[in-house]
């Protein structure tokens, strides 16, 4: 289809660029970085030319450009480009609004990546402060943020203080979409890192399990074996017999 309308309508027209935009999201979804990372370059290149850096779907594709170089983990190609996305969007939209502050998580995190953690905290505290009272706490962006912050937290070894936030995303996930949502099984996974960093041994088991049996999704199959803030639990039987339950239920999720 993409190919038949890039022949028929040009490459620069809006259906040709909106249908790339869509393959790219697919073949993301499916791991398939390098193949979508080349179609938001494409993309990302032609709306700047065509549209200009400040139209809304050229910051959309600089957005997704930057997210698929994350998760490839080229977090310093990604920080620039996100640098760059959240510097027109508090221009043109705002510090305020909602896509500028999800601009200014997904930078965050590609600071904390790079052990860029002071920077990457701030960022983070004034997200949240700035999501608290405008969309309120309980809203899904601000314990998205809320997460991210406990995340940062954890591996800066500030424990305490990572356990307030995580806990108090965890109870308000919990009450607010419920505990078998896969948020509050994020947040609550979260909680598991935190603990065994700690070395909660226990403590981080019972969560760790918990987030499985209540939605934790299954992205989180191959994650479980090689995160290294729950390597501490490694050798462990019940370690292993949830890692079993995931990798079972991730299975299950494709077929």
């Amino acid at each position: 289809m993409y190919e038949t309308e890039r022949e028929t309508l040009g490459p620069d027209d809006p259906k040709t660029l909106g249908d790339m935009s869509n393959l790219g999201a697919i073949l993301m979804q499916e791991d398939k970085y390098s193949e979508s990372e080349k179609i938001y370059r494409e993309l990302v290149d032609k709306k700047l030319r065509v549209l200009g850096p400040e139209h809304p779907t050229t910051l959309l594709s600089m957005g997704n450009l930057a997210l698929v170089l994350s998760l490839q983990k080229r977090y310093a190609e990604a920080e620039k480009i996100f640098r760059d996305t959240l510097a027109i969007k508090r221009k043109k939209l705002g510090p305020e609004h909602r896509s500028t502050l999800v601009t200014a998580q997904q930078l965050a995190e590609a600071l904390g990546e790079q052990k860029k953690y002071a920077e990457a905290e701030q960022l983070l505290r004034e997200t949240v402060d700035i999501e608290r009272r405008t969309l309120g706490p309980e809203h899904s962006d601000t314990l998205a943020s809320m997460t991210a912050l406990g995340d940062l937290l954890t591996e800066e070894g500030k424990y305490p203080e990572a356990e307030k936030v995580l806990l108090e995303t965890y109870d308000t996930s919990t009450r607010v979409r419920g505990r078998d949502h896969p948020d509050t099984a994020q947040a609550e996974y979260s909680l598991a890192c935190l603990y065994a960093m700690e070395g909660m041994k226990d403590k981080a088991i019972t969560r760790l399990g918990d987030a499985v049996d209540h939605g934790l999704r299954s992205s989180y199959d191959s994650k479980l074996k090689t995160d290294e803030q729950i390597k501490s639990l490694h050798g462990d039987p019940r370690f292993y017999a949830i890692v079993a339950d995931e990798h079972r239920r991730a299975l299950a999720s494709q077929s």
